[in-house]
């Protein structure tokens, strides 16, 4: 018998809250789904092969570097972060949300292509030191390997 009045107390506030929390405007962004790099000028940020990525680096400058690439398309590198402990190991460790993906800048789908992802890998590595690596997982990184450019340059390991 006590259920039913305790259950009508969240229903007596319902008028005042909707109001505060149900009105958010779809277009704005940020309100359904966070904000981008383009968007909120906070976030880190690099710019690879003229898009703006979101981008954090961990370790000294001039340590041997690990460029950290997350699986997609489509997610972020937030699930590999625990790999920032590379940096107590005396790495540079830099991660970098793919183009279009995670916090990164948005384009047009065309814009989406194992070719341009090559780019943008291949412009971020000369600007970094000649010593680096890569850490990588599914199906981009996968691709990587054939491409003639990335066989020579780099250690992959695959995650």
């Amino acid at each position: 018998m006590l259920r039913e009045p305790l259950l009508l107390i969240p229903l007596a506030f319902a008028p005042v809250l909707l109001p505060v929390t149900g009105c958010l405007d779809p277009d704005e962004p940020g309100n359904l789904v966070p904000k981008t790099v383009v968007e909120d000028s906070t976030l880190p940020r690099i710019e690879v092969a003229g898009a703006l990525m979101h981008a954090e680096a961990f370790g000294l400058t001039a340590a041997p570097t690990v460029i950290v690439l997350h699986g997609g398309p489509g997610s972020d590198y937030r699930n590999l972060l625990d790999l920032r402990a590379l940096a107590d190991d005396g790495y540079r460790v830099q991660f970098w949300d793919q183009r279009g993906c995670g916090l990164s800048q948005r384009f047009d789908a065309d814009h989406y292509t194992t070719p341009g992802y090559l780019e943008d890998l291949l412009s971020r590595r000369t600007k970094i030191r000649d010593d680096h690596s890569l850490i990588g997982e599914t199906q981009i990184f996968q691709l990587f390997p054939h491409h003639g450019a990335l066989r020579a340059p780099f250690d992959m390991i695959q995650r």
